[in-house]
């Protein structure tokens, strides 16, 4: 049969028709399937319970948990007893959650009363373990905690506020699932940024991550309570940091001096030097730009010094 020229036109025309269509309706899918469907991390889901001792949270991968799983489903594994025998189960015991709410990919779990009976440390590990697990759904970019309706305070009086997974400091990678407590000691700007005010913070963190670099990424993090202020701009990035014969050499990149905070040069570096002397072990302290101690950190302070602990910046209780 012979197709005139006019008629091909046509049906060329229709065939192009049809094939926009097509694509069209497979990004509309895809992207509904983006935002209406949560996708089960590679080797399933992580669920983390605390052990007995009540000093660490480790993981069990639940497999048997729907691709499609959301927060009912893990709210659930977190009140259902783990396989070890060394762990316990996260929720349900000591505290009873009355209702949760997810608005915007923030979700707030309400608790009851009983939660203010946990103890401190305790209480640090078992919103870690309940942020973890939580964090793993697609729809959720935070974790907030209220108690009674009541937003959730920490040991110094401040809201906690929305958590995320970075919140409790650990290294990146599947092979993470152990997690120690612990309190350390920083030292920030006070409203003058002309001394150093001491704060002290409950952490969780991985057992594989170093308490100086633990203690950096707080510094650089900033504080939570409002009686304290930044030393260093939250921009900064810690390229190296280890310790050797007593000293800490920490390597960080030019954001340090680029994109100062409005402290003097000296609670800049006493900030850091006083908190990583903190630690065990840690007598001195001596920075690098980007592994370079030529130059001076902003003007008066050479970088090719050590630096001891420095007391009488700290401001005194009182003055």
């Amino acid at each position: 049969m012979r197709i005139e020229k006019n008629d091909r036109k046509k049906i060329f025309g229709i065939a192009l028709v049809i094939l926009m269509l097509v694509i069209v309706g497979i990004f509309v899918s895809g992207d509904r399937k983006g935002t209406h469907e949560t996708e089960a991390p590679p080797n399933g889901f992580s669920v983390y319970y605390i052990n007995k001792d009540g000093n660490q949270i480790a993981s069990e991968t639940r497999k048997s948990i729907s691709e499609n799983a959301g927060v009912d489903d893990l709210l659930d594994a977190l009140m259902t007893d783990p396989d070890s025998v060394l762990l316990k189960r996260t929720m349900g015991e000591e505290v009873s959650l009355l209702n949760y709410h997810l608005d915007n990919g923030q979700l707030i779990l309400n608790f009851d009363t009983d939660y203010t009976m946990l103890e401190r440390p305790t209480e640090v590990l078992f919103r870690a373990s309940v942020v973890h697990t939580l964090c793993q759904l697609k729809d959720v970019r935070s974790v907030s905690f209220t108690v009674a309706d009541a937003p959730l305070l920490d040991s110094t009086g401040e809201e906690v506020g929305a958590m995320t997974d970075r919140t409790f400091i650990d290294n990146a990678g599947d092979e993470i699932s152990s997690y120690n407590k612990g309190t350390i000691h920083l030292y920030f700007a006070d409203t003058t940024g002309t001394l150093l005010v001491r704060v002290s913070e409950e952490v969780v963190f991985s057992a594989n991550v170093s308490m100086e670099k633990l203690v950096m990424e707080k510094l650089i993090e900033g504080p939570k309570t409002k009686s304290a202020y930044p030393t260093i701009s939250p921009d900064t990035k810690m390229n190296t940091i280890n310790v050797k014969d007593g000293i800490c050499y920490v390597s960080l990149d030019t954001s340090i001096t680029d994109k100062p905070v409005d402290v003097t040069e000296e609670v800049v570096l006493y900030s850091i030097v006083n908190s990583l002397t903190e630690l065990p072990g840690i007598h001195e302290v001596q920075i690098s730009i980007n592994g370079k101690t030529d130059g001076t950190l902003r003007g008066d302070f050479p970088l090719d010094k050590v630096y001891s602990r420095n007391g009488d910046l700290v401001k005194r209780k009182g003055s």
